[in-house]
């Protein structure tokens, strides 16, 4: 009987201990899965940096590409400018008379080339000559005149 006694005092100790463990892994549960999920977000945030990051540093690439490119582009436009005008001026140059849409597109160089891009180049000079010149109107439209 005593054998009994001490099985029955064992299998009491062990539930209570069970019932003990049941009680307090609630708390400890719960905080385990608080502290899961704070170190679930760090990482997901820390994600998304690392994302924006690698976004960043490809859009500075691509950034500086575009700078390149836009230099080479504005360069071309510049030379282009100076070239069309020291055409047109030196066709016209012995009549000194201009077309009324050479004219106009002359103007629209110079807006481009002093206004746009600031340049003040001999090229400047010529437009300021060819202001002087006279004008032919032929075969222009009267609603075209300004």
């Amino acid at each position: 009987m005593e054998t009994i006694k001490n099985i029955a005092a064992i299998l009491g100790v062990i539930l209570s201990l069970a019932s003990v463990i049941t009680l307090c892994s609630k708390p400890i549960k719960a905080y385990i899965a608080n502290s899961l999920a704070k170190y679930k977000k760090e990482q997901e945030e820390n994600n998304h940096n690392e994302t924006i990051k690698e976004t960043l540093t490809r859009l500075e690439a691509k950034i500086d590409e575009i700078k390149l490119l836009n230099d080479a582009t504005v360069k071309y436009t510049i030379e282009s400018c100076r070239d069309d005008v020291r055409e047109i001026f030196f066709k016209y140059l012995p009549e000194k008379t201009l077309p009324y849409y050479v004219l106009k597109h002359v103007e629209y160089i110079e807006d481009i080339y002093v206004k746009t891009f600031h340049k003040n180049h001999y090229t400047k000079g010529f437009i300021d000559e060819m202001k002087t010149w006279t004008v032919d109107y032929t075969g222009v439209r009267p609603e075209d005149i300004n």
